[in-house]
This record gives structure tokens, C-alpha cells and sequence, in this order.
């Protein structure tokens, strides 16, 4: 059987987008810049899927394309930067279950870290 090597309706496209906009209001840029990752996305999945890769459902595929977009944004981000002479900074959060666990709500503090480059 062939596989289908089109794109898939990105079924979670307005929530990233609302995502992507209450953080912008939240961190209040100097400067946004909108970088459609969709078309990067589907290619990498449809690049996968003509590797031979199998999604078991469409809930999987959505997983996959999940854990793909993330990465795509990283690169538009380290793209900006680059370009601006700019630099990506991360908040590292530790998982939620170990962090709960481990702490008090009332003292648990986020991680951050530091890269030279």
C-alpha cells in the first residue's frame, strides 16, 4: 500500500496561533515577527512518512506533528536571532510531576540556564 505523502490538515493551527498571541501580550516585544512554521512542518512529516514512516491513527500523526512543530519553531527563532545579532534565551522548566513532588507549591521556582555562544 502507498503511503499518503500529503500534507495533513494541521488540526490544531488556531490554538497555536491564540497560543503564540496571549504570549506576545504577555511578554510585551519591542518587535514581533510572524513566521509561518506550518509549511516546514508538514514537509518534515511528509518527508518522514515517505521514509517509511507509519503513523498507528491520525491521534498519532497529530503526536508526531506535535513534536515536530516545536523544533520547526526553534528554528525560526535561532534564524531571528542570527539574523538580528540576536540571542535565544530559555526558561527550563522542570517537569511538572517531579517538580510538584519535589517542592511545595509555595517555594517552587522555575529553572533557568545559561549558554555562552
Amino acid at each position: 500500500m502507498k503511503p499518503n505523502l500529503s500534507p495533513p490538515a494541521s488540526r490544531t493551527a488556531g490554538r497555536d496561533e491564540e497560543d503564540a498571541q496571549r504570549a506576545l501580550a504577555a511578554i510585551q516585544p519591542d518587535k514581533a515577527v510572524t513566521v509561518n512554521i506550518r509549511v516546514a512542518a508538514d514537509a518534515m512529516l511528509a518527508d518522514l512518512k515517505a521514509g517509511g514512516l507509519s503513523a498507528e491513527s491520525a491521534a498519532h500523526e497529530d503526536f508526531l506533528l506535535g513534536n515536530i512543530k516545536p523544533r520547526q519553531r526553534m528554528v525560526a527563532q535561532f534564524g531571528l536571532a542570527g539574523a538580528s545579532r540576536g540571542l535565544v534565551m530559555a526558561l527550563i522548566m522542570p517537569p511538572r510531576r517531579s517538580w510538584a513532588s519535589s517542592r511545595s507549591s509555595a517555594t517552587a521556582q522555575p529553572t533557568s540556564r545559561r549558554f555562552r555562544v
